[in-house]
């Protein structure tokens, strides 16, 4: 992920503002309602490994993202 020092110290600046944690509450939020909540059991055992993929990819995504944001943040 290619971000600028300038984007670096701003992520840093919004992470260690309070409303940052809020963020990261939605995103959890999110990912019990969207992934975890949810069966993935489907007609046939195929379609059952298809969805669990496809859902915990992104899942990973998500997760991914914020991680190299904070990394990211952390190399200012």
């Amino acid at each position: 992920m290619q971000i600028s020092d300038q984007g670096k110290k701003n992520i840093q600046a919004l992470m260690q503002d309070p409303r940052w944690l809020s963020l990261e509450n939605a995103l959890e939020q999110y990912l019990l309602e969207n992934f975890v909540q949810t069966s993935v059991k489907r007609e046939n055992e195929f379609e059952t490994m298809w969805q669990l993929s496809f859902s915990e990819g992104g899942k990973d995504h998500l997760q991914r993202f914020f991680s190299q944001l904070e990394s990211a943040a952390k190399q200012v």
